[in-house]
């Protein structure tokens, strides 16, 4: 699925400069930000800043957002 985002003119001015004009960092922005809020997995995440896992961890770290790791997901990557 393809999603266009308008942000408005006035939001749109108010982004620092390293986000403006650069959709890749704001897709990012995006992913940790919904990770965050447990709306995404890490995987789905990743995948939606354009990252891999391991880049994206990073990210996260650099953010000081703590990885989401359930015993249920454990459970589920030793089944495999």
């Amino acid at each position: 699925m393809k999603v266009t985002l308008e942000i408005p003119d006035q939001v749109a001015r108010a982004l620092p400069d390293d986000l403006a004009g650069e959709p890749r960092r704001l897709l990012l922005e995006l992913a940790c930000g919904l990770y965050a809020a447990r709306k995404l997995t890490h995987a789905q995440a990743a995948e939606l800043a354009g990252l891999d896992r391991l880049d994206f961890q990073q990210e996260l770290g650099l953010r000081e957002i703590p990885i989401h790791y359930t015993s249920e997901d454990l459970a589920h990557d030793i089944a495999g």
